[in-house]
């Protein structure tokens, strides 16, 4: 089975996340704007260490960070984000019914689109993901779901960082 817990590498590490979160709580901020948040990884910490929700406005341009936040934020819903499915990449929302499947889907196209076919072993993943599309996407639909209720209440927007 593929490891989709690393679907996107690459994330602040703990001490460095908790250190950031632990300074900005200090500093007392009526409100926390986290622009490139990235994987929400120093936002969850904030989270975690009892920051309100509902203080925390935070944004991003990739596709990926995007679905994480429209799906955390309650005013926010993915159908109404600036994005469409393209035929080659029906197969991996086939069945899809509920926001969360709808953005694992997209996410299951972006790993696909990370993974070269440039040998036998890329070629067979590849193959791996797209005949069994309904159960990784129901694997990264999980997680999604996970993440969105531990940040429910925050605020997201599709926003460069020199916009903020």
């Amino acid at each position: 089975m593929i490891d989709f817990d690393l679907l996107f590498a690459g994330t602040t590490t703990a001490p460095a996340r908790d250190f950031v979160a632990k300074v900005l709580i200090g500093a007392g901020a009526d409100r926390i704007w986290m622009p490139c948040v990235g994987r929400f990884a120093v936002l969850t910490c904030l989270v975690e260490l009892g920051y309100p929700k509902e203080r925390i406005y935070a944004s991003d341009i990739s596709l990926f960070s995007s679905l994480i936040g429209y799906l955390a934020d309650p005013d926010k819903d993915i159908d109404g984000m600036p994005w469409r499915v393209l035929p080659a990449s029906e197969w991996a929302f086939a069945g899809a019914e509920t926001p969360f499947d709808k953005a694992a889907g997209a996410m299951l196209v972006v790993k696909l689109a990370q993974i070269p076919a440039r040998n036998l072993y890329q070629l067979s993943l590849r193959r791996e993901i797209m005949s069994r599309a309904g159960h990784y996407r129901q694997h990264i639909s999980d997680q999604l779901k996970a993440v969105a209720e531990r940040l429910r209440g925050i605020h997201y927007d599709v926003m460069d960082v020199r916009d903020v």
